[in-house]
């Protein structure tokens, strides 16, 4: 009885350790997941933290342009359209440097920006005019006032200008960007509750792409913003010493025009070829020079070849008339 007793008390002794050791295992394998799930849930939200201060803008622009209608759905109310303005000038100018410079100092004034610029010459054989290309972004609402500057600075021969409405494509995006941070917020909270670390893994995975799409649209939206906010105006400058005339003229003013457009062009073209001439006497003289030395030579190639024709008609006439004489002898 004694053995049974301790063979017993032996058995519930190793029982009883083996349920303390799984639950303390089970307890520690939980920690761990919480522990998971609470360090991926404050990494994200710290990240649409961060989303949500960048895309401040944008957020603002999204309230200003959706809705609720009558019938309690979203929709979209065009209160502040999004409108990109493109102008192109071409325009000529006596001063080059000046009308440059004071372009660049006006869109500093209007706290606008030069894009792109492309200064450069033409040939050396003709007039060395120069010809640019400007691309200046200027804030859309003091547009008007940059145009008019180049207007009265420049004379302006050609202008176009384009606007395109990106209203309902804006709404769009921002529509997108509104749906995947709904999305984000569930995931968030689905993560919270996760305790297998598979799930963890997954939810996790599904809000990595969400924030690449959100990521996205919010790059496109500012690039809008951008194109909206600053206009883009592209001025080609020609210098020119004779301006263009744009202004409506009677027919005799027309006729009057043309004929001093003419008689320009040809003094121009004049003075050009006095310019080419005198710039080309070395060539010229070179080239006078080997035209002498050739002539000279094929003179003396012809006068050697007369004189050789000359001595071969003598001999002939020679032997012609010794022959003549000796037939009279017999």
């Amino acid at each position: 009885m004694k053995k049974k007793k301790l063979i017993g008390l032996i058995l519930g002794s190793c029982l009883l350790f083996t349920a303390c050791g799984s639950t303390a295992k089970d307890s520690s394998e939980g920690a761990s997941v919480t522990r998971n799930a609470q360090t991926t849930t404050e990494s994200f939200d710290s990240s649409m933290e961060d989303s949500k201060d960048n895309a401040g803008g944008t957020q603002e622009n999204q309230t200003a342009l959706t809705s609720t209608n009558d019938s309690g759905t979203s929709g979209v109310e065009i209160t502040n359209q999004k409108l990109i303005k493109t102008i192109y000038m071409n325009v000529e100018t006596k001063e080059f440097d000046n009308l440059i410079g004071i372009l660049s100092q006006k869109t500093d004034e209007l706290n606008g920006y030069i894009e792109s610029s492309d200064v450069s010459g033409n040939s050396y054989e003709y007039e060395n005019m120069r010809y640019a290309t400007l691309t200046i972004r200027i804030p859309f609402d003091v547009l008007d006032r940059f145009v008019s500057v180049v207007e009265k600075d420049a004379n302006v021969t050609n202008k176009s200008e384009s606007t395109q409405d990106v209203t309902l494509q804006y709404v769009d995006m921002s529509s997108h960007v509104e749906a995947l941070r709904a999305e984000q917020k569930s995931l968030m909270t689905i993560l919270k509750e996760a305790k297998k670390v598979e799930d963890i893994i997954k939810i996790q995975s599904q809000l990595t792409d969400v924030r690449y799409e959100i990521e996205s649209y919010e790059s496109q939206l500012r690039t809008y913003d951008n194109l909206v906010n600053y206009s883009t105006v592209t001025i080609s400058i020609n210098e020119v010493k004779r301006e263009t005339t744009t202004e409506t003229e009677t027919m005799s003013e027309k006729i009057t025009a043309r004929l001093s457009t003419n008689l320009y062009n040809i003094g121009q073209g004049f003075q050009n070829f006095i310019i080419w001439v005198v710039s080309s006497l070395p060539y010229i003289l070179i080239c006078g020079v080997i035209l002498l030395f050739g002539i000279y030579v094929l003179r003396k190639v012809n006068l050697r070849e007369t004189r050789r024709k000359k001595h071969r008609k003598n001999i002939e006439k020679e032997s012609n008339q010794t022959k003549e004489d000796d037939s009279k002898k017999e």
